[in-house]
């Protein structure tokens, strides 16, 4: 009987320590630019790292995991600010992200359960079905397929990441119209960064009509399955790189 008990408190005391050495970027872009959207190994330097159970000694619940919130704060007079924070959550939600809204300030947060896994940014389809066809309905296809032909983009790396961007992924569907013949649909895949209130909307104008839908996953932008199965080749590559 003293074997078995001793054999369970020292399951219980590693389960503690599990939880509480999970380590993850802590840091607020409204002090710290670097916390809005830059690759892992460049936060590393930049961005500090925490071990939650440090950091958060006096929290009830010990089952720490990663967080990211970005928020995209209206103002009646100027340009909306985008925010980012990173660090430390012990209150799990139901949902990987989900949407917490005010009138003042949108606010997607977002979860995760391995180290630093808060300080990569969203990765995301990026296509045109003007130039490749596969844009349009990528759900027929496999994803060793997609994988050759579509591009998945890092939207916190190149280009973008010169901005000041709480990135989702996008998908654009617009009805062209035109003189004399059928209408064209196009699609377009992509990274954003200027949240709307609504995830999905449309705006339609004279020559075309549009429909345009946000997410907050990898891959989301190509459907849920492809998601999933994307998801999950990410989520192996970052465990064998940590």
């Amino acid at each position: 009987m003293a074997i078995v008990f001793g054999v369970v408190c020292a399951l219980l005391v590693a389960l503690i320590h599990d939880c509480e050495a999970i380590k993850c970027f802590e840091c607020n872009s409204a002090n710290n630019s670097a916390c809005l959207d830059l690759h892992v190994q460049k936060m590393n330097a930049i961005v500090p790292v925490v071990e939650c159970g440090n950091s958060l000694p006096n929290v009830l619940s010990k089952q720490f995991f990663c967080r990211k919130i970005t928020q995209t704060i209206l103002y009646p007079d100027h340009t909306p600010e985008v925010r980012v924070t990173r660090s430390c959550g012990w209150i799990k939600h139901k949902r990987e992200c989900y949407k917490a809204d005010n009138k003042d300030h949108l606010e997607t947060v977002c979860q995760c359960f391995g180290d630093m896994c808060n300080g990569s940014s969203i990765r995301c389809y990026e296509c045109n079905s003007m130039n490749n066809s596969m844009c349009l309905e990528p759900a027929q296809y496999d994803l060793d397929t997609l994988m050759k032909f579509m591009p998945v983009v890092n939207c916190g790396e190149g280009v973008l990441a010169t901005g000041s961007h709480g990135f989702f992924c996008r998908k654009i569907v617009q009805t062209i119209f035109h003189k004399g013949y059928e209408p064209d649909v196009r699609v377009t895949r992509s990274c954003g960064w200027i949240r709307h209130h609504r995830d999905c909307y449309k705006a339609d104008n004279e020559d075309h009509l549009e429909t345009v839908c946000q997410c907050f996953s990898d891959g989301c932008n190509a459907g849920p399955r492809i998601a999933y199965t994307l998801a999950l080749m990410i989520l192996a590559v970052v465990m064998t790189v940590f």
